[in-house]
């Protein structure tokens, strides 16, 4: 077996053991094999694993209703109505560099680094939002975001990778959903 694959089999056992990578919860590391003509690469990449469902004390109607405020907020103008029967808002692939939502990259994705500088500031990336609001019982709601990016170093023929959430954005979200769903109730 190749030198790399053994290491790379050893980073991604400790990867499982620990139940995350890079200490970023809700997130898991997976090798993926790069083919260019004759040439193999293994690369490891950051795959989203949370099923981040989290529940608000407002009715489905009120969250759906506050969520183009909060896409607005937070400079997010191009998002839109993906689903409206399945309630599902957000933004389609979208081109980004460097800046999301008013900060950098690195601080909502995670697509490696290279010499010690995360890749998502520098890489051409694509990124998609879905947040879908779900009745919870009655009188609440779960609100469930799910951030999709991959990004590639910019005037070079290296492949795409995935890059992984930091969870930072989907928390975002939630906590201005709750403070507008604490607005209403005034």
């Amino acid at each position: 077996m190749p030198r790399r694959l053994v290491l790379l089999s050893v980073v991604l056992a400790g990867c499982a053991s620990s139940g995350g990578a890079a200490g970023i919860e809700g997130t898991q590391a997976r090798s993926v094999e790069v083919r260019s003509g004759t040439e193999s690469e293994y690369r490891l990449e950051m795959v989203n694993t949370a099923a981040g469902r989290v529940a608000i004390a407002a009715s489905p109607d009120q969250v759906w209703a506050a969520l183009p405020e909060v896409f607005t907020e937070l400079g997010l103008d191009q998002a839109g109505v993906l689903d409206e029967t399945g309630r599902v808002y957000g933004m389609q692939p979208t081109s980004v560099r460097r800046r999301l939502a008013g900060v950098p990259l690195s601080r909502l994705l995670d697509c490696g680094s290279r010499a010690g500088l995360p890749n998502a500031d520098s890489y051409s990336v694509t990124v998609s939002i879905r947040t879908q609001v779900q009745p919870d019982g009655a009188e609440g709601s779960f609100l469930r975001t799910d951030v999709e990016a991959h990004g590639r170093a910019t005037g070079t023929s290296d492949a795409s990778v995935r890059c992984g959430t930091t969870n930072e954005l989907e928390r975002r979200i939630e906590r201005l959903i709750k403070a507008r769903i604490a607005g209403i109730g005034r």
